[in-house]
């Protein structure tokens, strides 16, 4: 039997046949300082690369900023308004060739992005596929599966991947997509229009499907718009190639008519009669369908295979055609081992074979280390008493089943972490009799904790299940964490589903008492529940870390920083996890920190914790999940400068700047496969497994084989984009960080500590919720929440 190790990367044979040539022009007005930069230069590409249908892309040579195109093409528009400037574009005379067989650094991008332009052109004009938006996966129009209401398509996402030193290749990977199964009413009010204002569709334009965004409710119905002298219908049709589709042929032409603005920002008119609502993954509606849509790494390996077959083999590029291998690129076998694992009283887990370490095996290890946090002989790594603790509940739980459950909870901190002695939080009782709306609940657990807490400390606060529409619980839970960190409270969430249906009332002729209930299947839920509820929400939360690495990383300080909303997040790891401190701020933008912002961030944090130590940092590391930008790299540049002069940094620091992608829209994906008389049989990688793109990019497998999970292992991309750290080091200290599994510690982590603790740190302190309504609502908005009034506290919740 022979097994290999694959990708789902199709190399191109021909790159030598595709060389062409490309012209340029010189960007004025384009400033690379600006906040709107990055903004402006996508606008700029956008707009050339609609108007001429070519692909642009913008190229620096000799410091300055140019646009390029393929030869060939017309010229484009030479004054471009953007976002407060604009810009001129001054053609530069001849040509440049462009070698795809002998790439250079700086024109990369340009080979990336002309091929990737190419093999896109076709699969819009195909009568079988249809696409969102530009960029996105393309899709089937049959769906390939439907319940009641939604129907689910099938499609795939594809990107140019250059290897360094080596071919250009094709990343392939399925998606899917849900969309409702019956169009909007044609006779759709307006009243009904204000529910699903703001909401996503696709529009079918004829055989073109597409996604828009539904933003205003028209006043003349479909026979009364007109377009270029037809109404809205006739200009359907004129612009639809024969055979017309049913839905258009049976439009009445007194449907209603709603507006949606294009990405120039236009507005458009559409029938309401040719909208179908879209779901994201976490919508109710969607989830019996979403589990099948998981697909095992059999089942994935050979879609991929088949789309590139189907769809992108001998695409055309300048007159010649892209020749695609067709069997996925074989990678070599490359590995990080597990680092070892530090635990209460020196007690160390390994997969290595350290001495004196308890040793175990890759596909034991997550057992291990939850046998050894319930061990008496090691347990816990950190120490100490917890500080002062408050559990907040629903008088309607505090009142029936909440002593027996807290009585439970109590009993499970002290076996997880026997330093507690005793876990007797004060309890603080609020009314739940109310709305079942975020700002009504949220008003009464603040009142009831105004009411009778004065000091700080740590609270455990239990929410009733509200109606799943409009994510109402989400919102409660940050109005919650939000505003008791106002009040010097830092808290966690839970609901009352799982402890509702754990607990009867028992009936004696003496007493009457509640018991867990004698139902195993309740039973064994509750007992997760309870570890997991003491682990993540309790001790967490009080800062009691469960394990830390014993196996020194390759940066003795790592930095990670993420932007949720306008809030930036920054996770310091310092010790392999031994101190962990993060830090928030608010943002003026939304995905990008100033330089200022970020330099003056790092710089006092790490003089704080740095300022008592004996030994200067001599390695650093920014993890930043997902695109770093210049202003951050320049942040984080003047701050090492800066700690280098005060002494905390070695003038020889060791150092790199990381982007960590949580998700991507084409993500690369390995398949480990072995030969069976002759026939491939596939099985996800083993977690560690990694590879390499270039000296600034590879693909880590965080998760893997010894942790099984429905479907294919998606492994995390990571990329270089400054300093003198080897990828490779990056990478390792990346999956070192992963194996901090702290909230689920006999699982894997797709995520390192470094992304991990800032999810979980930003969801406190900067999730969405209705601050104006917590404050002020009249008498018109209590008449509207009381329509959710009923009691749903015995409804299932996913905590």
């Amino acid at each position: 039997m022979t097994t290999r190790l694959e990708a789902n990367l199709f190399v191109i044979k021909n790159t030598a046949a595709l060389n062409c040539e490309y012209r340029l022009f010189v960007i004025r007005g384009l400033d690379p300082d600006s906040d709107d930069y990055e903004k402006n230069a996508q606008r700029l590409v956008d707009s050339v690369s609609r108007s001429l249908r070519a692909p642009a892309v913008i190229y620096y040579k000799d410091t300055r900023a140019h646009l390029a195109l393929p030869a060939g093409y017309p010229n484009p528009a030479f004054d471009i308004s953007l976002v407060r400037t604009q810009v001129r574009l001054e053609p530069v005379p001849g040509t440049l060739p462009l070698l795809f067989d002998r790439r250079e650094p700086g024109t990369e991008a340009l080979c990336v992005r002309f091929l990737q332009f190419a093999l896109q052109s076709p699969l819009w004009s195909s009568h079988k596929l249809w696409q969102p938006q530009t960029g996105r996966p393309f899709f089937y129009k049959r769906p390939h599966t439907a319940n009641e209401s939604i129907k689910m398509y099938k499609g795939f996402a594809f990107r140019i991947v250059p290897i360094e030193n080596g071919p250009l290749a094709v990343c392939v990977d399925t998606t899917s997509k849900y969309l409702a199964s019956d169009f909007l009413p044609s006779d759709l009010t307006r009243d009904d229009f204000r529910k699903i204002k703001g909401s996503q569709c696709v529009y079918q334009f004829g055989h073109r499907w597409y996604e828009i965004k539904l933003l205003g409710f028209h006043d003349f119905n479909s026979s009364e718009v007109v377009i270029e002298d037809k109404t809205l219908k006739e200009y359907m049709v004129s612009k639809t190639r024969l055979p017309h589709p049913p839905e258009l042929v049976s439009l009445p032409h007194d449907c209603t008519v709603l507006t949606y603005k294009s990405g120039t920002g236009h507005e458009h008119s559409v029938p309401s009669a040719l909208c179908r609502l879209t779901y994201d993954t976490e919508s109710p509606e969607v989830r019996s369908l979403h589990r099948r849509s998981i697909e095992p790494p059999h089942q994935r390996r050979r879609e991929t295979i088949s789309a590139v077959r189907n769809h992108l083999q001998r695409v055309g590029f300048n007159g010649v055609p892209i020749d695609l291998d067709e069997s996925p690129l074989v990678i070599p076998r490359l590995m990080f081992v597990a680092p070892d694992l530090e635990f209460g009283k020196e007690k160390v887990l390994s997969v290595r074979g350290t001495s004196e370490a308890r040793h175990t095996t890759l596909q034991k290890l997550g057992t291990e280390r939850l046998s050894l946090l319930q061990d008496g002989d090691a347990g816990f790594w950190s120490d100490g008493r917890l500080d002062r603790q408050y559990a907040i509940l629903p008088k309607s739980v505090a009142r029936t089943f909440g002593k027996a459950f807290l009585d439970d909870l109590s009993r499970e901190v002290i076996r997880l972490y026997p330093q507690a002695d005793s876990y007797q939080p004060t309890v603080v009782e609020y009314d739940d009799d109310v709305s079942r709306h975020p700002t009504q609940l949220g008003r009464q657990i603040l009142a009831a904790v105004d009411d009778l807490i004065f000091r700080s400390g740590y609270a455990l606060v239990m929410i009733p299940n509200i109606p799943k529409k409009s994510r109402s619980e989400d919102q409660l839970a940050h109005l919650v964490m939000q505003e008791l960190r106002k009040r010097d409270l830092h808290s966690a969430v839970i609901h009352t589903a799982t402890a509702f249906n754990s607990y009867e009332l028992q009936e004696t002729p003496y007493d009457q008492r509640w018991t867990v209930t004698d139902r195993t299947r309740e039973r064994r839920r509750l007992a997760g529940y309870l570890r997991n509820v003491v682990i993540n929400k309790i001790l967490l939360l009080n800062r009691r870390w469960p394990f830390v690495l014993a196996t020194r990383m390759h940066a003795d300080v790592v930095v990670g920083i993420d932007v949720k909303g306008r809030t930036a997040g920054f996770t310091f790891i310092f010790e392999g996890g031994r101190r962990v401190r993060f830090e928030s701020d608010t943002s003026r933008q939304r995905e990008r920190l100033r330089a200022d912002q970020v330099e003056k961030t790092l710089v006092r944090v790490l003089q704080e914790e740095l300022s008592n130590s004996p030994l200067a940092v001599t390695s650093l590391a920014i993890h930043r999940q997902g695109k770093v930008f210049r202003t951050e790299m320049l942040g984080v540049c003047n701050a090492i400068a800066s700690l280098k002069r005060a002494g905390l940094l070695a003038g020889s620091l060791h150092w790199g700047i990381a982007e960590v992608a949580k998700s991507s829209l084409v993500r690369i994906r390995l398949f480990d496969v072995e030969l069976r008389d002759g026939r491939p049989w596939t099985e996800n990688p083993e977690i560690g497994s990694y590879g390499i793109l270039s000296s600034s990019e590879g693909f880590l497998c965080t998760t893997g084989r010894s942790f099984p999970h429905p479907g294919t292992v998606r492994p995390v991309l990571v990329r270089l984009a400054e300093g003198t750290m080897d990828i490779r080091e990056i990478m390792e200290d990346v999956y070192a960080l992963s194996n901090l599994t702290w909230t689920r510690p006999e699982d894997c982590s797709r995520d390192p500590l470094s992304v991990k603790m800032n999810d979980i740190r930003l969801r406190e302190v900067a999730g969405d919720y209705d601050a104006d309504g917590l404050r002020y609502t009249g008498e018109e908005d209590d008449e509207a929440l009381a329509k959710d009034s009923e009691n749903l506290i015995g409804q299932e919740v996913v905590v």
